[in-house]
């Protein structure tokens, strides 16, 4: 299921283990593409990495279906 694979990416980014949670981004959009918040998880994962451009990027393509989420809209600036 994404949206597991989703929070597993998540505990691995917050753990500092980004190879694996973009490993798990990955498995995740293969299961469901246009889950919107693939772009949110992913805007993190950039930022993690220091793409902080990628980030925004991520975050405005999530924002464009939940244009009042607060996190994207941090990740953004």
């Amino acid at each position: 299921r994404a949206d597991l694979l989703l929070r597993r990416a998540d505990l691995y980014r917050l753990s500092g283990d980004l190879p694996r949670a973009a490993a798990d981004l990955g498995a995740a959009s293969t299961l469901a593409p246009t889950l919107p918040a693939l772009h949110l998880a992913l805007a993190h994962l950039r930022l993690a990495e220091g793409r902080p451009r990628d980030a925004a990027e991520a975050a405005t393509s999530f924002l464009t279906s939940n244009p009042r989420d607060v996190d994207a809209r941090v990740v953004r600036a």
